[in-house]
């Protein structure tokens, strides 16, 4: 297994981030709510994507976020 910096241009992980936004939107009643970043908004210099695969198979695709004062990560499998 690898472990490295995602460019979020592969096609595996860009239709994983199109997979959890429509299951967002489908069970989110207004989209507003659907608190989920977009891919311009992944590629932000303060946001850094990493992905686990097996054999270029994506396996998990994590992200995490950097404030002043504070860290924020999530993984996503």
């Amino acid at each position: 297994m690898e472990i490295r910096i995602d460019d979020l241009t592969s096609p595996d992980v860009l239709e994983l981030r199109r997979g959890q936004l429509a299951e967002m939107r489908s069970v989110t009643p207004r989209e507003e709510s659907v608190h989920a970043l977009d891919l311009d908004g992944l590629r932000r210099s303060q946001v850094t994507v990493r992905r686990l695969s097996d054999d270029e198979r994506l396996r998990i695709r994590g992200r995490a976020r950097v404030r002043p004062g504070e860290a924020m990560g999530e993984v996503r499998v």
